[in-house]
């Protein structure tokens, strides 16, 4: 720590701290006598010292030459680049790469899933379907103990030796750059490969006009772009302006701050009647494993993957179209009834109207009627053991509701799966939809 320039105070209260967990505790003493002579012995080595090496952008003063800059052909850089991103977690945290999670004040949930991916990164499993790489964390938490306590409970930490937690409120008397500081080279000191801080405007004292600040938030991400240089991975969150906004413009503050990351995640509510439960991460990222959009859901064994937005959304709407309709021809509903009861759910008419025509196809719901004035199409859901008639025109279609077809091919070249063994309706996308094996909500 010496080394890697970290003020003395700082140190000491690190190193007692460590020797009061010792078993037996190390004598308090004989600590603060190893940080002394430690300081007096050793002078900082700038190739430790975050903000100090050759990497910083901080002005020096001669000419490149001079100064050594490692410039380097592009052959050389795809040669001492692993040709494949080494994620940490995939495809959100990744080894000398930086991910921001925007998301409202206490409502949308940035502290809940990166503790959980946390939780899953420290013991090398799957985080909402996707492999993890197995490593120490360093979490810098605002949250003073007894708040966080319960982050860890929910996150199955409490038992965790390989998560590494500092608080805001011991940081009191420190500059952000002291503190950054200190926490690298903490972090690779116990091998950790991921650094999350949350918030960073908290840590880094952020506050008021400042947010707006590009100086602010460059020099605000200054060590942690040299920490992910030197392959730390690193994670903060930050939160969302009042008015929101799209991916990458939701975050409070500067654009500084997404400019300088790899990948930027927003987490918000779904919109519509959902489950508390459910949220959308939106994402811009520098690679194509990240998804646009995905809705995903805290459950008892943590968060899981439903899908795609616009997947989840029409399936959402088939199980409440399922629950809305009649069982009789003599009851069915028009359609305008239909769209009508499910706007009162924030169920968008674009996606109910889609929903029944799929519903309809794949023979769940029975569509009768000739679309004109004065007989409208008209739907209702068959019972068991209905037959159907030789006579039924084509669209009125029905068998037993308890085995629908696996599966159907629409105009969009989009496959329904209305097998109650899939969970997600998935449509075709540019980039990989990451899905969880656990079954969704069954409609």
């Amino acid at each position: 720590m010496r080394g890697a320039g970290i003020p003395y105070p700082f140190t000491r209260q690190l190193i007692l701290e460590a020797a009061s967990k010792c078993d037996p505790p190390f004598p308090e003493d004989e600590a603060i006598r190893k940080v002394d002579g430690a300081y007096d012995k050793y002078k900082p080595n700038p190739e430790l010292i975050v903000g100090e090496k050759k990497l910083s952008s901080d002005p020096r003063n001669g000419v490149a030459e001079e100064r050594n800059l490692p410039f380097k052909t592009a052959r050389q850089v795809a040669e001492e680049t692993p040709a494949e991103v080494e994620w940490i977690a995939r495809p959100w945290f990744a080894k000398g790469c930086i991910t921001e999670i925007d998301g409202k004040i206490k409502a949308g949930g940035k502290t809940t899933w990166v503790s959980h991916a946390a939780g899953r990164i420290a013991v090398g499993e799957p985080f909402m379907g996707q492999p993890t790489t197995k490593t120490k964390i360093l979490f810098l938490t605002e949250q003073p103990p007894t708040s966080f306590r319960k982050v860890l409970e929910r996150a199955n930490l409490e038992d965790q030796d390989d998560v590494v937690v500092l608080h805001w409120y011991d940081t009191a008397g420190f500059e952000w750059p002291e503190v950054a500081q200190a926490a690298i080279a903490h972090a690779f000191a116990i091998g950790a490969g991921l650094l999350i801080i949350d918030t960073l405007g908290q840590f880094a004292g952020i506050k008021g006009d400042g947010e707006n600040n590009a100086g602010a938030a460059q020099e605000a991400m200054k060590p942690l772009q040299e920490a992910a240089a030197k392959g730390l991975g690193v994670g903060f969150t930050r939160h969302e302006r009042k008015g929101g906004g799209e991916v990458g413009e939701a975050g409070r503050g500067s654009s500084a701050f997404g400019g300088a990351v790899d990948i930027i995640l927003s987490i918000r509510r779904a919109e519509g009647n959902t489950r508390p439960t459910v949220r959308v991460i939106e994402s811009l990222s520098r690679f194509d494993e990240t998804p646009d959009k995905l809705v995903i859901e805290l459950t008892e064994d943590g968060y899981r993957s439903l899908g795609d937005a616009s997947a989840f959304a029409e399936k959402e709407a088939m199980a409440a179209i399922v629950d809305l309709l009649p069982t009789t021809e003599e009851k069915a509903m028009p359609t305008a009834d239909v769209l009508d009861q499910l706007k009162d759910q924030d169920i968008k008419r674009t996606v109910a109207n889609e929903a029944l025509l799929k519903l309809a196809n794949s023979r769940t719901i029975v569509k009768v009627g000739q679309g004109k004035r004065g007989n409208p199409f008209r739907y209702y859901k068959p019972v068991d053991g209905e037959k159907v008639s030789s006579e039924t025109p084509r669209g009125s279609e029905t068998i037993n509701p308890s085995h629908p077809p696996a599966s159907t091919k629409t105009p969009d070249g989009t496959e329904d799966f209305l097998s109650s063994a899939t969970s997600t309706y998935i449509r075709k996308k540019e980039k990989t939809l990451l899905v969880d094996e656990d079954p969704g909500v069954d409609l």
